[in-house]
């Protein structure tokens, strides 16, 4: 994580359908605007437990961090 970026939010969500495993996993959004007209670059660590998502937008070449996912197995 960059180290100027500041958490705004965190949702810890978890899904079950019937039958199947629980998915639980934490939202962290650190920018509270979506523009439009902005391009995004997600970058993913996929590992046997856990996994973890990075979404930056891409401002002048600067990729400040936008929202990160994390799953546990």
């Amino acid at each position: 994580m960059q180290k100027n970026a500041v958490l705004l939010k965190e949702k810890k969500i978890k899904f079950r359908k019937k039958g199947e495993a629980i998915l639980s996993f934490v939202e962290k959004k650190y920018q509270s605007s979506t523009p439009t007209n902005t391009e995004y670059i997600i970058d993913t660590d996929i590992g046997g437990t856990n996994s973890n998502f990075g979404i930056f937008k891409n401002v002048n070449r600067k990729l400040p961090l936008f929202l990160s996912l994390h799953f546990k197995k």
